[in-house]
This record gives C-alpha cells, structure tokens and sequence, in this order.
C-alpha cells in the first residue's frame, strides 16, 4: 500500500510541474495569457489538455511498476514477495554460512596436503625406476599426415625425456632427480 502512495503522489507532482512547465511556456511564447478570454482561451484549454495528457502518459510509463508479471499464468502471483521470502531466509542463515565456511576451509586445507604428498612420493617412486624399452607395435603412431606444427614429427606438447618418436627413438635421456 506504501509503494501505491508513493507512485500516486510522484505522478500527481510530476503532472503538477510539466503542466506548468508547458503553461509558462505557452504564456511566454504569447499564445496566450495568464487572463486568457476567448479565442486565447482556448489555446489555453488545448495546452492544458496537452499537458496533462502527456504528463499521464510520462507518469504511467514511468512509474508503474513492471509489467513483466502480468497475463493470464502470472496475473495472480506476487513474485516480488517470493523474492523478498526467499531473501530473508538467507539473511536468517548468515551464521549457518559462517560455520559451512570454517568446516571448509578446516578439512580442505590438511585434505589438499595429504593428497599432494601422496601424488610426489608416487611420481618419486616412478622416477625411481629406469624407462623401459619402446617396442614400436604396428598401432601405435599411426600418422597419416604430418601434425600442422614444428616438423610434423613431434605431438603439441612434446616431451623428448618421455615420448617415442617415430624413426628417431627418444631425443634424451631422463635426467636423474
């Protein structure tokens, strides 16, 4: 009810000002005068008939609330309240966020260590043993056409330690940690 007392009263003050905007304006022009009679009179009735009709216009597309939520399916529903509802249930679980947020951070961190030591002590003990040998089975890199980079030998992302290369073998040897 608050927010229809105040678009009522922001219309009836903008179509209080434009009216006498477009009056003043009408008198200084000389189209008519304060104390219009006759045939100025009239003038005066078409600009005050202008004015108010526009200034109900300007009013109404301004002020009006959206009407996004209208029509047959949305004629009768109050979005805005669900809105509001749903904005006071989270500000009422703001100490609930808090508490998920320390759990969090508490159980990710030690979490995120054991799993990064886990993955070095196995790449250790993977370097630890030598490379075995490459034994170039007739499926494996199958090239029908060079790659569209460097040589057209090499994949994208080469590792010369690692990656066999067709024709050439392994471009170095791994280097001991």
């Amino acid at each position: 009810m608050e927010s229809y007392t105040l678009n009522s009263r922001l219309t009836r003050g903008v179509m209080y000002v434009f009216h006498h905007v477009c009056f003043d304006y009408a008198a200084l022009s000389g189209t008519i005068s304060y104390t219009s009679t006759g045939k100025d009179a009239h003038s005066h009735f078409f600009c005050n008939a202008w004015s108010m009709l526009t200034t109900r216009l300007l009013a109404r597309n301004l002020f009006q609330p959206s009407r996004r939520n209208t029509g047959f399916f949305f004629a009768g529903r109050d979005f805005d309240g669900v809105r509001h509802s749903y904005m006071a249930a989270l500000k009422e679980n703001e100490h609930s966020k808090h508490t998920w947020q320390r759990i969090f951070y508490m159980a990710s961190i030690p979490c995120l260590a054991i799993t990064m030591w886990a993955a070095l002590s196995d790449h250790v003990e993977h370097r630890s043993h030598e490379r075995p040998d490459y034994i170039p089975y007739s499926y494996l890199n199958v090239r029908k056409k060079p790659f569209p980079w460097g040589d057209g030998n090499h994949t994208l992302f080469h590792n010369p330690s690692e990656q066999w290369v067709p024709g050439v073998g392994f471009e170095k040897e791994r280097e001991p940690h």
